[in-house]
């Protein structure tokens, strides 16, 4: 999986090695888009699946039969940003790396909001920025250092003691420690919504029900002040 921060510019040009290959898909090809697709819009089996999916199809341009760029694609198929995609595909990508220094450290991230602060570290590869891998490394074992333990012994992460270690990282200031603040709150939300919908049974007027909800927890909101 690439560890690019950004799909690829592909806003109406190809990238390089993808001049000669057709705009038609193959019948293994068409299989991949679909369990791919499949996944993305269950959006229940966790970030790491979904993010593992959109990166299979933008890697191996399964959207080029219907649609100009992937871009384009994400929002008429999902209603995704660019940026939204981007996020889930790091993600994947950290937790593949995370996996693969199992001699370093022993615990993966269990949601998406204790991997999103970790995309911030980044460096400039060219006209890309790309994860810095070995920083991340060093923040999660950090991390994995600070956390309190269980009764059994492991490790109890927040997303919160990640965006703590990664502004010290960065050495951010107050404003931007905020905006983490409101970030990580949002991600949270997000991950305790999806955990809900996997107990329930996978139909339309479930989902429906729960949207219905979340619009009335949105209503009994108040700004502070």
């Amino acid at each position: 999986m690439k560890s690019i921060l950004q799909a690829d510019g592909d806003s109406g040009k190809q990238t390089d090695g993808h001049e000669a290959q057709p705009a038609t898909l193959t019948t293994e090809e068409r299989n991949l888009l679909y369990s791919c697709e499949q996944i993305i819009r269950g959006n229940v089996i966790g970030f790491y699946q979904t993010g593992t999916s959109l990166a299979m199809i933008r890697d191996g341009r399964l959207y080029r039969e219907t649609h100009p760029t992937f871009d384009a694609y994400l929002a008429a198929q999902f209603d995704m940003s660019r940026a939204r995609a981007c996020q889930l595909i790091g993600a994947a990508a950290v937790v593949d790396h995370l996996r693969g220094t199992s001699t370093i450290v022993n615990v993966l991230p269990a949601t998406e909001s204790q991997v999103r602060p970790l995309l911030k570290l980044s460096v400039q590869a060219g006209r890309e920025r790309v994860l810095d891998l070995d920083t991340i490394t060093a923040a999660w074992s950090e991390v994995i250092r600070r956390a309190p333990t269980d009764a059994t012994g492991s490790p109890t992460i927040t997303a919160k003691l990640v965006a703590l270690v990664v502004r010290e990282l960065l050495g951010e200031d107050q404003p931007q420690a905020e905006a983490d603040a409101l970030d990580v709150a949002l991600a949270e939300i997000e991950d305790v919504v999806i955990a809900a919908v996997r107990t329930i049974p996978n139909t339309s007027g479930a989902y429906e029900a729960i949207a219905m909800k979340l619009r009335e927890l949105a209503r009994k909101l108040e700004i502070p002040g």
